[in-house]
């Protein structure tokens, strides 16, 4: 182009310096046919110094990744921060006002579990609106205590804002979406009476969500949530999914409480489905489970309970004897003598004793 320019001072004044700019092509030197920018100098100087112009180019960028990633870390340190000292002030403002809503300073120190817990839920539709982050800790807390309780409606109630609130935190491919959606379709699956349509429609969508995800105890408590809302359908594929959650979680998480959970609820389809052998090595499994991971008292009483009786019904003697003594004691210690829950496993016990004929026991 340079040797061909239509004007004569826009030409190579000789043919030596078209030749020496040929040179200077060939050696990839910058040449005089254009005007050369600072871009094409450092590319000039990169083919020419390839092993020092790599090696800068690297740590070029190990400097940018780093920054980066201590960007990442400083904005996430933030937001925690921030969220633990909303979910703080949350609780103290909690506290606070349930002294000042006390005229009598015995009524506030006497305030129960539930009262704090039942406060605690009404504040929570109009606080933190710009804490998202806070709100889902707290509403995922409250659910996990209401449901402790065995108040299965209001766990209901506080796993679905805790799904709001994810919802507006996370992306639609979130697998922390998956969870809180998980949780929110367990809840509905232990409410009574039971929400099937909405309780099927968020598995469905927590499927989708968690396709291609590694299984792990999200998936296996998801497939255990699927079965159970299959049962309360009267659909057949309750005990696939049941064996499914199975499955998933002895693989991926053979140390967790959720296992014990769901080989609990598939001997319980087994047995009611004639398969009593099968039901007897899963309860087996799931106590043998239990114990070793030191389930909380609470669960384990009840663990221990269905587990008896299925022993009984099975006729095997010296497992249901154990079980149900030991489940008996164990209400006692923790419950009391006089509670409904000790009265139930001294009723359990003792027909057990009545069937294998030992009246005088």
């Amino acid at each position: 182009g340079k040797a061909l320019a239509k004007r004569p001072d826009e030409r190579y004044a000789t043919v030596a310096a078209f030749a020496a700019d040929l040179e200077r092509h060939l050696a990839g030197d910058p040449i005089e046919a254009r005007g050369v920018d600072a871009w094409r100098r450092a590319l000039r100087f990169a083919v020419r110094h390839r092993v020092a112009a790599g090696a800068t180019a690297a740590i070029a960028v190990a400097l940018v990744a780093g920054a980066a990633v201590a960007l990442w870390q400083a904005n996430e340190a933030r937001r925690e921060a921030a969220r633990a000292s909303a979910v703080q002030a949350f609780l103290i403002d909690l506290f606070r006002t349930n002294n000042a809503d006390q005229a009598d300073p015995l009524r506030a120190r006497n305030t129960t579990a539930r009262e704090l817990l039942d406060r605690g839920a009404g504040r929570l539709g109009t606080a933190l609106a710009d804490q998202p982050a806070a709100k889902e800790a707290i509403a995922d807390t409250l659910a996990k205590l209401y449901r402790d309780l065995g108040l299965t409606a209001e766990a209901s109630d506080a796993a679905e804002a805790r799904l709001a609130a994810a919802r507006r935190l996370y992306g639609p491919r979130d697998p922390r979406l998956g969870a809180a959606i998980v949780d929110a379709a367990l809840a509905l699956a232990l409410r009574e009476p039971v929400p099937v349509d909405r309780g099927r429609a968020l598995v469905a969508e927590a499927r989708g969500l968690l396709a291609g995800e590694a299984p792990g105890v999200v998936q296996g408590e998801l497939e255990y949530v699927a079965s159970r809302l299959a049962s309360e359908a009267a659909d057949p594929t309750a005990l696939d999914a049941a064996r499914r959650s199975v499955a998933i979680l002895r693989a991926a998480a053979p140390d967790d409480p959720q296992l014990v959970r769901s080989l609990d609820w598939l001997a319980l389809l087994e047995n009611r489905g004639g398969q009593g052998d099968a039901a007897s090595a899963t309860i087996h499994e799931a106590v043998e489970l239990a114990r070793r991971i030191g389930l909380p008292p609470p669960r384990m009483l009840r663990l221990m309970l269905r587990a008896g009786e299925l022993y009984s019904l099975r006729d095997e003697v010296e497992d249901a004897d154990r079980t149900l003594g030991e489940a008996y004691a164990l209400s006692v210690r923790i419950n009391g003598p006089g509670h409904p829950t000790t009265l139930s496993a001294r009723r359990i016990y003792l027909r057990h004793l009545a069937w294998t004929g030992r009246t005088r026991e």
